[in-house]
């Protein structure tokens, strides 16, 4: 009977680290840490300026828009002081949206499909939660951080 029990409370534990594990995640300190995804908001990037109501009217009233910006993004980056390469700064409008209704996983990814299909939407990301329930945004933009200038040559 001990093992019968043992034997149902392995594959309990077992099941439940399989469920929580998603396509999402991330290594800190060499070890896997994976991201829950967050059902209720999600990132957007617009092809071109647009008013809150405007964006309202395409979205429909089952999402509220929690904020809508715009950032000036260089097209080209300079990598060091010798390089003659010019930017040119170019609007990103974007918006991060909340869904005003519970959705399951599938459901979620279903309404980000169906708003990546409008013409006014060029990217649309999840939001995820980090191992302690904090979000996390995911854009179009990978950030590095250096340890010195010299480090430079290691990305051209």
């Amino acid at each position: 009977m001990k093992s019968i029990i043992i034997l149902l409370v392995t594959v309990f534990l077992f099941s439940i680290e399989g469920y929580s594990q998603t396509d999402y995640y991330y290594y800190y300190k060499n070890e896997k840490r994976h991201f829950q995804v967050n059902t209720n908001k999600a990132y957007l990037q617009l092809s071109n300026k647009m008013e809150i109501d405007q964006l309202a009217q395409i979205l429909g009233d089952k999402v509220s828009i929690l904020d809508l910006g715009v950032d000036k993004t260089p097209i080209t980056y300079r990598l060091n002081k010798n390089d003659k390469s010019s930017s040119l700064p170019t609007p990103n409008y974007w918006a991060t949206i909340q869904f005003n209704e519970h959705l399951s996983k599938n459901q979620y990814f279903d309404k980000l499909k169906k708003i990546r299909e409008k013409t006014e939407v060029r990217i649309i990301m999840p939001y995820l939660l980090n191992f302690r329930g904090n979000e996390v945004g995911i854009s179009q933009y990978l950030y590095l951080k250096l340890k010195s200038n010299q480090n430079i040559d290691v990305l051209e």
